[in-house]
């Protein structure tokens, strides 16, 4: 009977042994965090902290060249636009027409006819 008690105690934790009585020490529950948990935990938060700046400034740089890219194509638009109106200006078609309206100019052998403003009052 003394063995079979031995026995249980080294299976189990035992406190103290009183008059024959065994008390019996309840399983300690294993901390939720321990110190090696804390340490990785802290660790993966330095990372982190450390890693946040440079996403944050890569994200800002994303955002501005995507902004230049943007008045880059509206550039383009605006000098094929201006090309577009230079090559109308320098033709022969706009130079006479803004002889004749502007300017007042006819070419040979033309009859200009001027309008009277009669009747304004009527």
């Amino acid at each position: 009977m003394l063995k079979d008690f031995l026995v249980l105690c080294r299976k189990t934790k035992v406190d103290s042994i009183d008059s024959g009585v065994a008390f019996l020490r309840k399983p300690r529950k294993k901390p939720f965090l321990t110190w090696k948990m804390i340490i990785f935990l802290g660790l993966v938060f330095l990372f982190l902290l450390a890693s946040l700046p440079p996403y944050l400034q890569q994200r800002q740089l994303a955002q501005e060249a995507e902004a230049l890219r943007a008045e880059i194509e509206a550039l383009r638009q605006d000098r094929i636009l201006l090309e577009r109106q230079k090559e109308w200006l320098s033709t022969d078609e706009y130079v006479e027409q803004v002889a004749r309206q502007q300017l007042g100019l006819v070419r040979p052998g033309e009859v200009v006819i001027i309008r009277a403003n009669v009747g304004q009052g009527e």
